[in-house]
């Protein structure tokens, strides 16, 4: 579905869109984008403003009661008055740093018409080690991070990580996150002990890479103690914990995809729809999960 949707609209087209509006975006490594500015109001603003030009209302301070279908109409019952409609889009209702407002909203809704769950956590977030981490705080470096469950790798990534006393952070990290989440969930139970008992990092730095903190660190010395400063290194990491789903970015998890068809109507529930972060699509950091809700909202406004 996703290739499909990125056909219709892709990236190139909503930089253009972005450009053709005053919003000037920049290329960084590994082909992130972002705004130049740096300030997300420039988007925010902008987004409202094609909004009222297409005579969209946007009616806030209202708590969505209940949802329910009755024949051919779905009626939403808020805290302030009673809405009626043939079809009905959930773009909203992620659960992953609430105070940006998300909340159990969509999940709730899918439930309610009795679509497949699965469980939702944590992903594009940090991941706290066994090991004290705390002599490398705030330094970064650029390695290649493999993630193992026992002998199998199951992810790998050449990028920065960013070191925050006993927390890794980072582009790098944070994509790891949805990627032992996702093996996990097929895999495993999802729980604490299961990663401090099989899954581990390996960092991979060359030797142009070796910073003074690295070089200086403890958790160097005590784990390569016959490392030489010319050399590529190679850190062992255990993981103790991934950051809690409300400092996470995105949750991964939610509505499967075999419940939507490739307009996101759902296949149970005629006329209604569901996009963006109500589905179990998580993508890399830095845009590409905005990508895919900016097509997913495309593809779906068009076909109604």
């Amino acid at each position: 579905m996703l290739p499909s949707i990125f056909h219709k609209f892709s990236n190139h087209e909503i930089v253009n869109f972005l450009e053709n509006n005053w919003v000037q975006t920049q290329e960084e490594d590994n082909g992130r984008l972002i705004l130049k500015s740096w300030k997300a109001q420039e988007l925010l603003d902008l987004l409202i403003k094609k909004t009222k030009q297409n005579n969209t209302q946007i009616k806030l301070n209202q708590e969505i009661i209940k949802i329910e279908k009755k024949e051919d109409i779905f009626i939403v019952s808020t805290s302030k008055e009673e809405l009626k409609c043939h079809k009905l889009i959930i773009a909203t209702g992620g659960i992953s740093y609430p105070k940006s407002g998300t909340n159990w909203y969509g999940l709730n809704i899918a439930k309610q018409f009795d679509l497949k769950i699965i469980p939702p956590y944590p992903a594009l977030c940090g991941i706290e080690t066994q090991e004290d981490l705390s002599n490398l705080s705030w330094s970064s470096i650029l390695c290649n991070l493999e993630i193992f469950h026992n002998s199998k790798l199951i992810y790998q990534q050449e990028w920065n990580i960013l070191f925050t006393h006993q927390w890794l952070s980072g582009p790098s990290i944070f994509n790891a996150t949805a990627a032992i989440g996702e093996y996990l969930s097929k895999k495993l139970k999802y729980n604490i002990q299961q990663l401090q008992n099989n899954i581990w990092l390996n960092i991979s730095v060359q030797a142009q890479n070796i910073t003074k903190r690295l070089k200086q660190s403890e958790l160097l010395t005590s784990q390569m103690s016959s490392w030489a400063q010319s050399k590529d290194i190679n850190i062992k990491l255990k993981i103790k914990n991934i950051n809690p789903i409300e400092t996470a970015k995105v949750s991964w998890g939610w509505i499967s995809m075999d419940e939507i068809k490739p307009n996101f109507e759902s296949k149970k529930i005629s006329n209604l729809y569901f996009i963006g972060e109500t589905l179990d699509i998580t993508d890399q950091t830095w845009w590409f999960n905005l990508q895919r809700a900016w097509s997913s909202g495309f593809v779906c406004g068009n076909g109604l």
